[in-house]
């Protein structure tokens, strides 16, 4: 008889999350609904499925970025409201700062998280496309999955109150661990 761990539901909660390139996730809440889990060895099979919930603080967006600092840009200052996010920085022209801005929305596609703005200025006065391209270029993506054994669905992105809030499914394409290499 095999040895399996099963459950109706199981529920996993992390608080503090710090990703391998140390962005920070204030929370995250994992629900495996009925999972089967093979003991011997211990694996979480193809297709299981995880309905999740991420939450993140712009605080911990603009700590992120300013330990990254793309392009020389600082002093970064990132707020949520009505759907959007604002990320304000500073840019060292010469020897002059010189504040630039922008202001848009996050969306997944393609296993990546990026910021994609609808507004973008440099020092008050609308950014060149160009420039705004090449500097999304060092900041996106802000998570990306691509090369994880999942297919990801992402049902909804709320920005508000100082928060980030990500909810989707991730469904597993291939064993954990694997055992043989496909």
């Amino acid at each position: 008889m095999e040895k399996v761990v099963r459950a109706t539901e199981l529920d996993v909660s992390a608080l503090g999350l710090v990703l391998p390139d140390g962005f920070r996730i204030e929370s995250v809440d994992l629900a495996f609904p009925g999972p089967v889990v093979p003991c011997s060895p211990w694996q979480a099979t193809e297709g299981t499925r995880v309905d999740l919930v991420v939450q993140v603080s712009a605080e911990d967006v603009a700590s992120y970025l300013n330990t990254k600092q793309p392009s020389g840009l600082s002093g970064f200052r990132v707020s949520t409201k009505n759907g959007q996010l604002q990320v304000v920085a500073t840019l060292k022209v010469a020897i002059l700062p010189v504040e630039v801005g922008a202001e848009g929305i996050l969306e997944f596609t393609d296993g990546k998280l990026n910021f994609v703005p609808n507004r973008a200025e440099v020092g008050g006065v609308g950014a060149p496309e160009g420039m705004v391209k090449d500097q999304l270029g060092k900041i996106n993506p802000l998570i990306d999955l691509t090369g994880w054994p999942v297919d990801t669905v992402v049902r909804s992105i709320e920005i508000g109150n100082g928060k980030i809030r990500l909810e989707g499914t991730l469904t597993l394409t291939a064993d954990i661990p694997r055992r043989d290499p496909k």
